[in-house]
């Protein structure tokens, strides 16, 4: 029975020392996703109305407008993960996520408020999810679902 676990532990390591570097990716796209999540806007959302001087309302409006615009563009945008290598892809999609991060911290007119949600809700939970999922599911034909989860 000990032999047996041993080459179960041998099988394990060999499998996760040859997939680290594209889990690895899998995983950093999934949690960068969270960035852009609507729970993860709310935590700054107060801050972001009283520096603007917006009322919840207000504010709602261009979180949706922002939501709904960056959802139309992602109906296009998607696409490319079908048509371009898709390490290349992340890693782009990380730097845009960045970069629209910043832009949401020095955001001073309603403008750059507008376009640094549109940004972070796109390339945020729109592509970083959507990168990730296409990369685990192609990268992994035999344990699909364990790369997926």
């Amino acid at each position: 029975m000990a032999t047996g676990c041993k080459i179960f532990s041998m099988f394990l390591k060999q499998i996760m020392l040859g997939a680290t570097p594209a889990l690895g990716l899998g995983v950093l796209l999934t949690f960068g996703s969270s960035i852009g999540q609507t729970f993860f806007v709310s935590l700054f959302a107060g801050e972001i109305r009283s520096e603007m001087s917006l009322s919840h309302g207000m504010f709602g409006t261009f979180y949706s407008a922002a939501t709904l615009a960056s959802a139309i563009v992602f109906l296009w945008l998607g696409k490319f993960a079908d048509q371009f290598d898709l390490t290349l892809l992340g890693a782009v999609t990380l730097m845009a996520l960045s970069g629209f991060a910043m832009l949401m911290g020095n955001a001073n007119t309603l403008i750059i408020l507008f376009f640094s949600l549109f940004g972070l809700r796109l390339f945020g939970q729109g592509l970083c999810g959507h990168v990730a999922m296409t990369a685990m599911a192609r990268w992994f034909s035999v344990e699909r679902g364990r790369a997926l989860s």
